[in-house]
Protein backbone atom coordinates (compact mmCIF):
# COMPACT_ATOMS: atom_id res chain seq x y z
CA UNK A 1 0.00 0.00 0.00
CA UNK A 2 1.28 3.45 -0.87
CA UNK A 3 2.13 6.05 1.72
CA UNK A 4 -0.20 8.72 0.32
CA UNK A 5 -1.33 11.07 3.13
CA UNK A 6 -4.98 10.78 4.17
CA UNK A 7 -7.12 13.88 3.76
CA UNK A 8 -10.56 15.19 4.62
CA UNK A 9 -12.29 17.58 2.22
CA UNK A 10 -15.33 19.53 3.42
CA UNK A 11 -17.38 21.51 0.90
CA UNK A 12 -20.76 23.23 0.60
CA UNK A 13 -21.42 23.88 -3.09
CA UNK A 14 -19.87 22.10 -6.09
CA UNK A 15 -16.56 20.27 -5.97
CA UNK A 16 -14.83 18.66 -8.95
CA UNK A 17 -12.14 16.01 -8.53
CA UNK A 18 -10.43 16.39 -11.92
CA UNK A 19 -9.21 13.57 -14.17
CA UNK A 20 -5.56 13.92 -13.11
CA UNK A 21 -6.40 14.05 -9.36
CA UNK A 22 -6.20 11.19 -6.86
CA UNK A 23 -7.73 11.64 -3.39
CA UNK A 24 -7.28 9.17 -0.53
CA UNK A 25 -9.37 9.96 2.54
CA UNK A 26 -12.84 11.36 3.25
CA UNK A 27 -15.14 13.69 1.32
CA UNK A 28 -17.77 15.15 3.66
CA UNK A 29 -20.23 18.02 3.26
CA UNK A 30 -23.30 19.49 1.61
CA UNK A 31 -23.67 20.11 -2.10
CA UNK A 32 -22.56 18.36 -5.25
CA UNK A 33 -19.38 16.45 -6.05
CA UNK A 34 -18.27 15.47 -9.52
CA UNK A 35 -15.58 12.79 -9.71
CA UNK A 36 -13.56 12.59 -12.90
CA UNK A 37 -10.37 11.28 -11.30
CA UNK A 38 -9.72 8.73 -8.55
CA UNK A 39 -11.11 8.60 -5.00
CA UNK A 40 -10.41 5.99 -2.31
CA UNK A 41 -11.93 6.17 1.18
CA UNK A 42 -15.28 7.58 2.36
CA UNK A 43 -17.78 9.79 0.54
CA UNK A 44 -20.56 11.19 2.75
CA UNK A 45 -22.52 14.12 1.35
CA UNK A 46 -25.97 15.66 1.67
CA UNK A 47 -26.33 16.21 -2.03
CA UNK A 48 -25.53 14.74 -5.42
CA UNK A 49 -22.60 12.55 -6.43
CA UNK A 50 -21.73 12.31 -10.13
CA UNK A 51 -19.11 9.71 -11.09
CA UNK A 52 -17.96 10.28 -14.67
CA UNK A 53 -17.17 7.41 -17.06
CA UNK A 54 -13.38 7.19 -16.63
CA UNK A 55 -13.39 7.89 -12.86
CA UNK A 56 -12.14 5.28 -10.39
CA UNK A 57 -13.91 5.09 -7.01
CA UNK A 58 -13.18 2.64 -4.22
CA UNK A 59 -15.15 4.06 -1.31
CA UNK A 60 -17.92 3.71 1.21
CA UNK A 61 -20.65 5.97 -0.25
CA UNK A 62 -23.48 7.69 1.66
CA UNK A 63 -25.22 10.30 -0.54
CA UNK A 64 -28.73 11.56 -1.29
CA UNK A 65 -28.45 10.97 -5.05
CA UNK A 66 -25.80 9.34 -7.22
CA UNK A 67 -25.29 9.06 -10.98
CA UNK A 68 -22.72 6.83 -12.67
Amino acid sequence: MSSVPQSVVNFSERTVIGPSTTLCGSLCGDGEIIIQGSVEGIIKIKGRLDINGQARVKASIDVEKATY
